[in-house]
Order: C-alpha cells, then structure tokens, then sequence
C-alpha cells in the first residue's frame, strides 16, 4: 500500500487547523464538569437499603431524610415521630385563616438509612385545638420505590449512562440525587462531585484557534505556490 504523498499530508493538517473553530469546542477538554454516580436501591425485609457512599445524601428526590448521614433538624423532627407516634402543632398564621388551612410536603416519604424502614408523611386538622396532627406511617418498601422512582429513559444521556455504567461526566450537576428504575431494578444517582481536566481560559483559547487556522492558510498556500 502507497503512502500518502506530502502534498496529501499538508492539505489534510492544513484542513484540520482550518476547521479547528468548528471541532476543537466539541471535544470540552476546558473547564469544569461533574461526575454521575449510580448506585443501586435493593429492598430487603420491606426495608430500603443502599450501600455506603462517599458522600451525603439531605435527600433523594420524592424520599427525605434518605441516606442521610449528618442529621438535619427537618429529619431530626421527622424521627421524633417514630417515639411519639404523632405530634400537634400550631403555627402562628392560623388564627388569620378563614378555613382549615392545607399542608403539604416536598417530599411525601421519609426514609432512615441505619434503619432502612419507608414512611408516608401524613397531616390532618384538628379543628377543635386548630392545630395540624402530624404522623409518619409505615409503608410498603417496594411500593414506594415503584411509585418514587421514574424510568431512566425520562433524562437525558449522562444519566442514563451512570446507570449503565456506574458513573458519566456531564456538563451540569444533578439538582438532587435521583431515584430511577431501569428494567426492574433501582438506582439512586448522584454527583460526586466536579472535575477540572484543563482551566478554562477563554482568551488563551480563542488565541489558539486563531494560530491554528492562520497556520492552516499558510499550509495551503505554500502547497499551492508550489504546485
């Protein structure tokens, strides 16, 4: 097999630089990004387990309290009912209300991770003491996930990829851990956290295109004044 002439060679590194303006930014060497994680959520004992992680959970989207290492005082209060059973509270708003007030929650199950027990929160009025009833319910572990969890195929590529694969780079970090569900099993997936393979440097790099593509021109007139 012929190897290519020189000419073949300089045209082609000529169009190469050339084109640098259109291929380099694809590659995103610059910059920051983040890493994906997935781990997986298994059900044992009607109990939610997950293994250790490098970093803290406050939460996992739809489940509060989930993986939770260092105790905040929202999870704090949530734990307190598994004692009590439920608690009364006021809240000074409610004197000025007409009707008896509604109250929701972002997330509408807690989990424990030493304990591994899924619980439905649960809010009724007491229109007598005009105060809330609050009280965390027993639920069952599979079924909560069934209905927490949402199909990978929802989001979008990196995602999907660390649940294949274990971990993806992505441009952008998770707003929260994410539950999802792919071909009967679940995943929480998590961002561990950035990256920085080079600094980005806009300048320098805008610079470097322009070299690159003057080098370019050069290339292809010197191949053509020279027949």
């Amino acid at each position: 097999m012929a190897l290519p002439s020189r000419r073949t060679v300089l045209i082609a590194l000529a169009i190469v630089l050339v084109t640098v303006p259109l291929w380099a930014p694809a590659l995103d060497v610059t910059g920051q990004d983040y890493e994906y994680r997935a781990a997986p959520v298994t059900v044992e004992d009607n109990r939610i387990g997950v293994p250790e992680l490098p970093v803290q959970l406050t939460g996992v989207e739809t489940i509060d309290c989930f993986h939770e290492i260092r105790p905040s005082r929202r999870c704090v209060f949530e734990a307190s009912l598994l004692d009590d059973g439920s608690v009364q509270a006021t809240h000074p708003n409610i004197p000025s209300l007409s009707m008896d007030p509604s109250l929701s929650a972002r997330e509408r199950y807690v989990a424990f991770p030493s304990d591994g027990r899924v619980f439905e929160r649960t809010t009724d009025w007491n229109a007598s003491a005009r105060a809330y009833v609050l009280e965390l319910r027993r639920a069952n572990a599979s079924r909560v996930l069934a209905d927490a969890a949402q199909r990978v195929g929802y989001y979008d590529r990196p995602l999907r990829e660390a649940v294949a694969t274990g971990s993806a780079r992505a441009s952008d970090p998770l707003p929260e851990p994410t539950l999802v569900s792919s071909n009967g099993r679940y995943y929480v997936v998590y961002t561990a956290g950035p990256r920085t393979f080079l600094p980005e440097r806009p300048v320098t790099e805008r610079v470097l295109s322009a070299g690159a593509v003057f080098g370019g021109v050069l290339i292809l007139r010197r191949v053509w004044d020279g027949g």
